[in-house]
């Protein structure tokens, strides 16, 4: 699809094809329960969404009540801050299904948005749209899979399980073939739980970003009002008019996704502050090479899964800042009294900013972010300074 995209040829182009490889692994999940209902669906949706939302979380807390005391240090930070993060799959799960509706309507409004493109210029940003969209969830498929491998190899190879995951009549330091299995099922497992959270973590920044190139098609659109010298007033005008409908459309897609977002990224900002903790204790006083390294590529996980998000949201409302300029700068001056009057509910209109919000709670910026980031090596210093793990090391 990249290939036939970047030529553009014959490819029609939807802004909605941003989202194709998301909605592609939506369906090998089974995550799509406004589905027609079928016994080959329930059991897909049963085996990818149970293993995970249901049987992952409860194995991960037996397995520190069934064999707690055999736990090396490293390997049980390893496994707690993993289980952070699996611990929060079955809330962003019922808050995906809560709203897997909006995502369709979406699409429709995109739809909808698409047909307005009319000049060459916009077609290449419809374009450039689907292909980074799926660049997009290729780059975070790359980087969560690239935590399990490193992770669940890397154990493997010195002998340990990764996780020492609680699996009722395996006890993986019995037998190799017991600590193959182990392996083996620690690894599917945790491939299966980073292709959901590549779903969870992901939607906003991709649905964020289409939001942003229509707002910017929309900026260059508004720019040119009143340019056409072909166009008589009522013509001119007429186009004001669609320019305001585009821009009620573009809200009501931000209306639409924005109670997704809010609940997703308010569970993640939640466990985001302990997990880097929990990770940077780990790499500190208690982690081997290969709990270091993997720890590295977690940490770079941990930061995707709101960094995505967080910077499509702050450019978003950068984007949509840069609106009333674009209005103020059209050719309004020679229009008619009709035109200018309008032009003015336009320009209060859209200087009504664009905010989105955690649980109504924080702010979805890249400063949120960093400040998430700066409590946790907070709470890392103030441990170093308190030679946390210093009993164990001697």
């Amino acid at each position: 699809m990249f290939l036939a995209l970047s030529r553009g040829v014959g490819v029609k182009t939807q802004s909605s094809q941003a989202a194709e490889y998301l909605f592609n692994v939506i369906n090998f999940l089974a995550q799509d329960f406004h589905r027609k209902w079928t016994f080959g669906f329930f059991f897909q949706s049963f085996v990818a969404n149970g293993t995970v939302v249901l049987f992952m979380p409860i194995l991960f807390n037996l397995s520190y009540l069934n064999a707690s005391m055999q736990f090396d240090l490293g390997q049980l930070f390893t496994s707690i801050q993993a289980a952070i993060n699996i611990c929060a799959i079955p809330i962003k799960f019922i808050t995906m299904q809560l709203y897997m509706k909006n995502l369709h309507r979406i699409n429709e409004m995109l739809n909808i948005l698409d047909s307005r493109c009319k000049h060459p210029e916009e077609f290449n940003k419809l374009r450039h749209c689907a292909i980074t969209g799926n660049r997009i969830y290729v780059g975070a498929i790359i980087v969560y899979f690239s935590y399990s491998i490193s992770t669940c190899m890397g154990f493997m190879l010195t002998g340990q399980a990764a996780y020492n995951i609680y699996i009722p009549g395996i006890n993986w330091r019995n037998s190799l073939l017991e600590f193959v299995i182990q392996g083996l099922i620690e690894f599917a497992s945790m491939n299966l739980i980073c292709l959901h959270q590549t779903v969870y973590d992901s939607y906003s920044g991709i649905y964020l970003y289409i939001i942003r190139i229509h707002i910017q098609i929309l900026n260059e659109r508004v720019r040119r009002l009143g340019s056409n010298l072909k166009n008589d007033e009522k013509q001119s005008y007429e186009e004001l008019i669609q320019s305001i409908l585009d821009h009620k459309l573009i809200l009501r897609l931000v209306t639409a996704i924005s109670p997704m977002i809010s609940l997703t990224i308010f569970v993640q900002f939640a466990i985001t502050a302990a997990m880097l903790a929990t990770t940077m204790i780990n790499i500190s006083f208690f982690s081997n090479v290969v709990g270091r390294i993997a720890s590295i590529f977690y940490i770079i996980l941990v930061f995707a899964q709101s960094s995505l998000c967080c910077y499509q949201a702050t450019c978003l409302v950068s984007d949509a800042d840069e609106l009333p300029v674009s209005i103020f700068h059209c050719q309004w001056v020679q229009q008619g009294y009709r035109f200018r009057k309008m032009i003015i509910y336009f320009m209060v209109n859209t200087q009504k900013p664009i905010i989105f919000t955690a649980g109504k709670l924080f702010p979805v910026n890249m400063a949120s972010v960093l400040s998430i980031a700066k409590c946790s090596f907070s709470f890392y210093a103030l441990l170093k300074e308190m030679d946390f793990g210093g009993q164990d090391k001697d």
